[in-house]
């Protein structure tokens, strides 16, 4: 009997278990969503005067129509949807009746478009070159422009338009966007910018190019400071860095003179406070996943995972362990975030205690989780960086017949991160600096942060 007993004991021991674990991870014993979270929820203000977003969200439209005036139909058809407590969120019919025939970008002779949207002029280049790993993408793209022509649609139209949106003076995505809420094409807007520079570098003078560099850097850096989405920031953060490289060719092939030098310092600048604080950006993460009514990390979880997820508290921990630790990294400047190695990923380590068996769904999703936000913030001040490597690159600029090893060991344009002079490499002739966006990721070491300089006098 003794030993019946035991064995039933054994045999309900893990069923009780079981059912002990399902039991506590009903929807009815999840917690309250915290406070930080719920002000999430409340509307968002409306579009302010000069917001580029709607007009960015329109930049597609048929050559019939008023780009902003379609924007503005589309987040008022989001808007309603949102109103009723629904998705904000657009059929394909209706937005092509609002946009009418899209403008074709064929032709537009950029160098970075997936390899699955070939256009006419970019078939003998290199279609995923970066700037962030290449030193020579703005001349590839200046070679590559060449034959066409701004006065032909549809780079006439593009140009026009674009102009007009580096006139705004805001960009605000409105309303917050949830999972199934569109962006605009900001990879189209972004290469059009890039071709109408490349165009300019080729036809205009110094001044004239420098004078579009600044519209572009200005616009661009507006959209890294007010965009709520981290998306948004890093698209405006690759246009940022591809207008520096148009300047890293331009150091290197033009001499410039004391008045141009000057223009170039009025408008190359370090980025603001508010500017690299990405923050919030990692925040209106949460918002769109609230929004959605769903955890993020559910869409990568097995059923049974999500079968002992608690939302709101799957909520709660990303929350404390991910978005909040990431927010407190993201308002250190480029030397503090170095020094407290806040570069490094986030730990999510599922401890063996009685506690985690309440949302062990959420605790094990959030701790396979593949989202390494941890490198977004470097990427912002390995881009401040490589503004100071450019300043530097105008100051030797200044000092032709002066030894280059001799004049960056004096500067005071040194690393961000160590404060120490940049390094240069004589034979390569680059001068730069050990970035921090994949010092936590293949390849190692981490990659170089470099600008490569023009021919000096022997």
């Amino acid at each position: 009997m003794r030993r019946r007993a035991f064995i039933a004991i054994l045999v309900a021991a893990p069923a009780t278990c079981v059912l002990a674990v399902l039991l506590i991870n009903l929807r009815w014993f999840d917690e309250p969503l915290l406070p930080e979270l719920e002000a999430l929820l409340k509307p968002q203000p409306r579009t302010p005067e000069g917001n580029a977003f709607p007009y960015a969200l329109g930049f597609l439209a048929a050559e019939d129509r008023e780009p902003r005036a379609a924007g503005m139909q589309i987040i008022a058809v989001l808007q309603a949807q949102r109103d009723r407590g629904e998705p904000a969120t657009i059929g394909m019919e209706e937005r092509l009746g609002i946009l009418g025939g899209p403008l074709a970008t064929d032709g537009l002779g950029g160098i970075s478009r997936p390899v699955t949207e070939p256009s006419a002029a970019t078939t003998s280049l290199d279609q995923k070159c970066l700037p962030r790993y290449r030193l020579d993408c703005a001349q590839q793209l200046i070679a590559n422009v060449a034959s066409l022509d701004p006065s032909q649609p549809p780079l006439a139209t593009l140009f026009a338009r674009y102009e007009n949106l580096l006139r705004q003076a805001h960009y605000v995505e409105i309303p917050a966007p949830d999972p199934l809420t569109p962006w605009p094409p900001l990879g189209v807007i972004q290469e059009v910018g890039r071709v109408r520079l490349a165009m300019s570098f080729r036809t205009d003078s110094t001044a004239v190019f420098l004078e579009k560099a600044s519209q572009e850097l200005r616009f661009w850096r507006i959209a890294l400071r007010e965009g709520q989405l981290l998306g948004t920031k890093m698209s405006a953060l690759a246009a940022i860095r591809w207008a520096h490289d148009f300047l890293s060719t331009m150091l290197r092939e033009r001499e410039l003179d004391a008045r141009e030098l000057e223009q170039l310092r009025d408008f190359l600048h370090p980025l603001t406070a508010e500017e690299s604080n990405i923050g919030d950006a990692i925040l209106s993460e949460s918002r769109i996943a609230l929004l959605g009514g769903q955890p993020s990390v559910t869409a990568e979880a097995s059923w049974p995972v999500r079968l002992l997820l608690q939302k709101n508290a799957t909520f709660n921990q990303e929350y404390r362990e991910t978005i909040e630790p990431m927010r407190q990294r993201s308002s250190l400047d480029a030397s503090e975030y170095y020094a407290r190695k806040a570069h490094e990923p986030l730990r999510h380590e599922l401890r063996l205690s009685p506690g985690m068996l309440y949302n062990l769904g959420g605790k094990l999703a959030l701790s396979r989780s593949t989202w390494d936000v941890h490198q977004f913030q470097s990427r912002v001040h390995d881009e401040q960086g490589r503004i100071t490597l450019l300043l530097l690159a105008a100051e030797l600029e200044e000092h032709p017949d002066q030894d280059v090893a001799t004049l960056i060991s004096t500067s005071s344009l040194r690393n961000p991160y160590t404060g120490e002079p940049m390094e240069y490499d004589a034979l390569s002739g680059t001068i730069g600096f050990s970035c921090l966006h994949t010092a936590h990721h293949p390849p190692e070491p981490a990659d170089r942060c470099l600008v490569a300089l023009g021919q000096r006098a022997p």
